[in-house]
């Protein structure tokens, strides 16, 4: 499956995967800009999970761009964001407990699951050509 990543967001999220697997943690690119992609529509915010600290990652991120953008740090939600030629990215982390499952949580993650695996993983992209600027093989 493919879709277009243009040159200023293949930038900055090969930062993302870069600074990712430095801190040694997975990254996704998921919700509306990987449903807008898909279907080809315009897009100007991306949503990006880490499991382990967003708000982290937001900062190594921002100081491996030049300029450096300011990240506005949101601590009561753990998230960051920072924009960098006209796109907003959101960083959240996600730190989770364990539970117990039950057949319905079950049903739930598997529900979840589902829905997350359209969900780009910045540390295994693999690129088509630098000039096709495209995502190959996102599963």
């Amino acid at each position: 499956m493919f879709f277009t990543i243009l040159p200023e967001e293949r930038r900055v999220l090969e930062i993302v995967g870069q600074s990712a697997l430095e801190m040694g943690v997975p990254a996704y690119v998921v919700g509306g800009y990987v449903r807008d992609r898909l279907l080809g529509r315009p897009t100007k915010d991306i949503d990006i999970v880490c499991v382990g600290d967003g708000i982290r990652l937001a900062e190594t991120v921002a100081g491996k761009l030049s300029p450096r953008p300011k990240v506005a740090v949101y601590s009561r939600f753990g998230t960051a964001m920072l924009r960098c030629e006209g796109i907003e990215y959101e960083f959240v982390g996600a730190q989770g407990k364990v539970t117990v499952p039950t057949a319905e949580s079950q049903k739930l993650n598997w529900v979840r699951w589902k829905t997350i695996k359209i969900a780009v993983t910045l540390r295994s992209m693999r690129w088509q050509s630098a000039s096709a600027q495209q995502i190959l093989d996102i599963s």
